[in-house]
């Protein structure tokens, strides 16, 4: 029994594999552009804590943050060891 494919159907196949192949290059390409010109570069992230009064610093040695699902603009950052300095200074571990 021969299985081979219709050479239309194969030629369909590719075409759709090329198809994908080009938008996962443009969907790449376009994401991994530069900001816009007069665009703010990128800055620290400061806490609350942070910017309530002069002096108050959060030294951090890590950190990560991702997206909450169904919250758009809002996400949640986990730290590691984390030192505080001002008024009451302290010592996180592992936050």
């Amino acid at each position: 029994m021969d299985r081979r494919l219709p050479r239309a159907r194969t030629v369909l196949i590719a075409a759709a594999l090329a198809a994908v192949l080009l938008a996962a290059v443009a969907a790449v390409a376009l994401r991994t552009s530069s900001a816009p010109p007069g665009a703010a570069p990128p800055a620290r992230v400061l806490s609350a804590y942070e910017t309530a009064a002069p002096g108050n610093t959060i030294d951090r040695d890590c950190g990560y943050s991702t997206a909450l699902p169904g919250s758009p603009g809002r996400a949640l950052w986990l730290f590691c060891d984390t030192v505080w300095k001002g008024a009451r200074p302290g010592l996180w571990l592992g936050t």
